[in-house]
């Protein structure tokens, strides 16, 4: 393994590109669940990994002089949108919009909704219970009103735990109590053995690195599960709905999962996947609460509703609504159709619903004048990923 202390921001982003790269163009000829399965065993691929991720945050990104530390921070901001949904009223806001869904939509079941509301405290003194998933280094561990379980597929600290997300154990047994409000010792929310890692495959210069696999997470059981940078990683659309399917079963009724996704491009120039996303999210229950689009990328946050039927009837609403606008674009006679419009035409509406398609996954041929059966053959093709860490580039490094 060659050193990475002297390696610039741009050549550490490289590394991580790269890896995305490579998963991405393996599952274009083979099964996804394959492609992961091998790519579990490559533990060498995760300690390069792990290790030029923890030196590009910890150098450039999280430092005190990074030009973009403060409020466009990632790692700010995740706590900030948490700050403002538990405390800043966004909780009682989410509550009284489903009450609304649920009047207009569902009115037999307004009359469960009083008695349903005992997911999270809106104004509660303990511990807000969180999962940073594809931690790395724990970053969030400065935050003292947090309980944080850091995982990772390949800990770059001790005090995150070895977990593969996309193949989790869940301990349903233990979901009544949690959901019910009940709260236990930190670290009680696992069940975990203790694994020493050999030396190739560690951070550390120590001779081994003990890490703590996770057997079993508890479902209905954390106020927040946090996607920061995860979904880039995973190779396949399908595999990052898995993702939020388990962070949806983990989350406690009104809980909230934070998702991070780079994205140095202007505001609206990746809407129509994003509001994708919020129709497929809106199928598990999840509905948007908050969205911001800063510099390099989006944050969004997907609150677990109290009625799970009430959000699946309003995804079928996005779909139609997106599926309306697929069907205006075909019909136009305009030649000069925005890339957008372009896009739109190469997904099949329906496989939305389960998937969740990132930028990086659509690749479109420059001739104008493609017709949508040509972008169509075209969208699985390898792709450019200058999207993924492009402020690299730049002479002086921004945070994410």
């Amino acid at each position: 393994m060659d050193d990475l202390d002297g390696k610039s921001a741009k050549e550490l982003a490289d590394i991580l590109k790269t890896a995305h790269r490579k998963l991405r163009e393996e599952c274009l000829t083979e099964d996804a669940a394959s492609v992961w399965s091998v790519h579990l065993r490559d533990t060498e691929s995760h300690h390069r990994y792990a290790s030029a991720m923890h030196a590009l945050a910890t150098r450039h990104w999280d430092t005190s002089n990074s030009p973009k530390a403060g409020a466009s921070s990632r790692i700010t901001w995740t706590h900030a949108a948490s700050t403002e949904y538990f405390e800043g009223g966004g909780l009682q806001r989410a509550r009284e919009k489903e009450n609304r869904k649920v009047q207009f939509l569902m009115p037999h079941l307004l009359a469960g909704v009083e008695s349903s509301t005992q997911g999270v405290s809106s104004t509660t003194s303990e511990k807000l219970r969180v999962l940073d998933v594809g931690s790395c280094y724990n970053p969030f561990a400065r935050y003292s009103e947090w309980d944080v379980t850091a995982v990772d597929l390949h800990p770059a600290t001790q005090d995150v735990l070895q977990c593969d997300f996309l193949n989790l154990n869940l301990d349903a047994e233990c979901s009544t109590a949690a959901s019910e409000g009940t709260k236990e010792p930190a670290d009680s929310n696992i069940e975990t053995q203790a694994v020493v890692l050999d030396k190739s495959s560690t951070i550390e210069n120590s001779s081994c690195v003990p890490f703590r696999i996770p057997t079993n997470l508890r479902a209905n059981y954390f106020d927040i599960v946090i996607f920061c940078l995860l979904l880039e990683y995973i190779p396949s659309a399908e595999q990052r709905f898995k993702c939020c399917q388990n962070a949806t079963k983990l989350l406690r009724p009104e809980g909230i999962l934070i998702i991070i996704t780079p994205d140095s491009k202007y505001e609206g120039h990746n809407n129509f996947l994003y509001k994708a996303w919020q129709a497929a999210l809106a199928g598990l229950g999840l509905t948007r609460v908050k969205y911001e689009k800063k510099e390099h990328f989006h944050g969004m946050v997907f609150r677990k509703g109290l009625h799970k039927e009430v959000w699946q009837a309003d995804s079928m609403r996005l779909l139609d609504e997106i599926k309306q606008k697929k069907m205006t674009a075909q019909a136009s006679k305009d030649t000069k159709l925005t890339r957008r419009s372009r896009q739109m035409m190469t997904v099949d509406i329906n496989s939305l619903c389960s998937a969740l398609i990132i930028p990086q996954d659509l690749h479109f041929q420059k001739d104008d004048n493609s017709s949508p059966q040509e972008l169509s053959k075209t969208a699985k093709r390898p792709v450019d990923h200058s999207e993924d860490f492009r402020e690299v580039k730049k002479s002086k490094i921004p945070e994410q």
